[in-house]
């Protein structure tokens, strides 16, 4: 099938400020592809496959559009590991749904949070 791209966000708060942090991502509904992320404006191709954490966070909400075609989740990623257990499937985490599941995954300050996404 064709890919159908679809933008995003995940939602971090700081652990010790509790300032919140909303991060534009950019799926490119490729399987294996990691995600790009900006802070500064819509996510895109160019920018970033990652987001480097100011403080200790907790990434609290994830929220893609709906249509992909190629791939069915993603799963999260701190500098290039895999999280076990942090899979999100975009059915779960659609922007329109208020009754996204809670997310409570924990990253250090200095971090690289990445998205791969899978089919």
């Amino acid at each position: 099938m064709a890919a159908a791209a679809q933008i995003g966000f995940v939602k971090l708060v700081g652990a010790g400020s509790g300032r919140s942090y909303q991060v534009s991502v950019y799926a490119s509904d490729v399987a294996n592809a990691q995600a790009n992320f900006s802070t500064d404006g819509k996510a895109a191709t160019t920018t970033p496959t990652y987001w480097i954490a100011p403080e200790r966070c907790v990434l609290v909400d994830f929220a893609i559009h709906t249509g992909m075609t190629d791939t069915t989740c993603v799963v999260v990623t701190a500098n290039q590991a895999r999280i076990p257990g942090s899979v999100m499937a975009y059915a779960a985490h659609l922007d329109t749904s208020n009754a996204r599941p809670l997310l409570s995954i924990q990253l250090n300050q200095g971090t690289q949070l990445g998205l791969v996404q899978l089919a």
